[in-house]
C-alpha cells in the first residue's frame, strides 16, 4: 500500500470532513470539510481550492502511486468507466467527479482509454440550504407578474423587451443568504414559463446553486434531473424528484418532458448537443433550469445553438455567477416574461 494511505477505518481520518471513496488519505485532516475541490498532481505539490483561494498540502505523489489512486478510484476496473473517462472525468458516488489528466490514447480521432495519469482534480459537492431562495422568488415573481407584462409592453415594474438586472452577494457555507419572501410550500403554484439558465466559468458554482435550485423547485413541483454526472440529485436532494442518470443530457431532456409529466426539468452544462431536447422542452411548455459555461448572456448567446434558444423563450431568467475570496455573486438579467 503506498505511503500516502491508510485503510478506511484508521481512527486519524474521523476529522476529516469527506472521503475519496475507497481511500482516506492521511494528510485529509489538514483539508477543511468546506473544500470545493482537491488537486493530486503527479511529481508535483498537491492542493486544495476554498472560496476560490488555492492551498498547497505537503504531499508529492510519484507516477506509480498516482496510478494506484486512480486504478482504486476506478474500482480495479478502468473498463467500467470507459464512458465517463472519454469525456474526460470519473463519476463517483456521492456527486463527486473526477477530472482525469494523462496521456489520452486515441484511435480514428476517438479517446479510448488513458495512461500514465498526471493529476486528479475531485469535485466536492456540498449542500447550502437557502442558496438558491433568492433566486427562485426572483424567478416566481417574474412569473407571477410583477416584473412586468407581456414582452416589450413596458408595463410592470420593467419592460421585458429590456434587460433587467438585479445583484445579490452570498457569502456561500457562512449561512448568509439574498433576502426573499417568505416561502409557503404549500401555496398555489405559479403558471410557469421559461426556466431559469446558470451563467458561470469553470469553479464559479452553477452545480452547486443549480442543486439548491432543483431541491426548492421540487418543494412544491414535480421535476425531473436529467443527472448526467450524479451531481444534481444527491442524497436529501429533492421532495417531488424523478431523476435520469446515465442518460446523454440532449436524449434526456427529450425523454423526461415527453413521457414522465414534469411542471419542471432540470439540467447541468447545456450545449450544442442538448438543444433538440431543449426545443422540446420549450414545445411542451416545460420550464427547463439549467447552467451553461460562460461570463455573461452574451458569451453563451455567442454559442452555436444556444443564442437561438435563449431567443425563442427557453429561459425567462439568467443567473450570472461570478466568485471571489468572500463568496458568490449572482447578477440576474430577465430574458423574456413568463407565459
Amino acid at each position: 500500500m503506498s505511503r500516502c494511505f491508510v485503510e478506511k477505518s484508521d481512527p486519524t481520518c474521523d476529522d476529516a470532513g469527506f472521503a475519496i471513496p475507497g481511500l482516506y488519505c492521511t494528510w485529509l485532516g489538514q483539508v477543511p470539510p468546506q473544500a470545493e475541490e482537491v488537486h493530486l498532481r503527479c511529481g508535483r505539490p498537491s492542493s486544495y481550492t476554498l472560496g476560490g483561494r488555492n492551498f498547497a498540502l505537503p504531499v508529492t505523489l510519484d507516477a506509480k502511486e498516482m496510478e494506484e489512486v486512480f486504478l482504486a478510484l476506478c474500482a480495479g476496473s478502468v473498463y467500467a468507466h470507459r464512458e465517463t473517462l472519454r469525456q474526460g472525468y470519473l463519476a463517483l458516488s456521492g456527486g463527486v467527479r473526477v477530472g482525469v489528466a494523462g496521456r489520452y490514447v486515441t484511435e480514428a480521432g476517438v479517446i479510448t482509454g488513458v495512461t500514465d495519469i498526471t493529476g486528479l482534480c475531485f469535485r466536492l459537492p456540498h449542500r447550502f440550504p437557502g442558496l438558491a431562495d433568492g433566486l427562485f422568488g426572483e424567478w416566481e415573481g417574474l412569473c407571477a407578474g410583477d416584473g412586468g407584462a407581456a414582452p416589450g409592453s413596458g408595463e410592470g415594474d420593467g419592460d421585458c423587451g429590456a434587460a433587467r438586472v438585479n445583484e445579490s452577494s452570498v457569502i456561500v457555507g457562512r449561512g448568509r443568504t439574498p433576502d426573499h419572501a417568505s416561502f409557503n410550500p404549500d401555496a398555489r403554484r405559479v403558471s410557469p414559463g421559461g426556466g431559469i439558465l446558470l451563467i458561470g466559468r469553470p469553479g464559479a458554482g452553477k452545480t452547486t446553486l443549480l442543486r439548491e435550485l432543483t431541491d426548492r423547485l421540487s418543494a412544491v413541483r414535480r421535476v425531473v434531473a436529467v443527472d448526467t454526472r450524479g451531481e444534481i440529485a444527491l442524497g436529501g436532494v429533492g421532495r417531488f424528484l424523478t431523476v435520469l442518470t446515465d442518460c446523454p443530457a440532449g436524449a434526456g431532456l427529450e425523454i423526461a418532458a415527453r413521457t414522465l409529466s414534469p411542471e419542471a426539468v432540470v439540467t447541468d452544462e447545456i450545449g450544442r448537443e442538448e438543444v433538440p431536447g431543449i426545443l422540446a422542452c420549450l414545445r411542451l411548455g416545460v420550464p427547463l433550469f439549467a447552467s451553461a459555461h460562460g461570463g455573461s448572456v452574451a458569451d453563451v448567446r455567442a454559442r452555436e445553438g444556444l443564442g437561438e434558444v435563449i431567443d425563442r423563450g427557453a429561459f425567462s431568467l439568467a443567473a450570472v455567477l461570478t466568485r471571489n475570496g468572500e463568496g458568490m455573486t449572482i447578477r440576474t438579467e430577465v430574458l423574456s416574461c413568463c407565459d
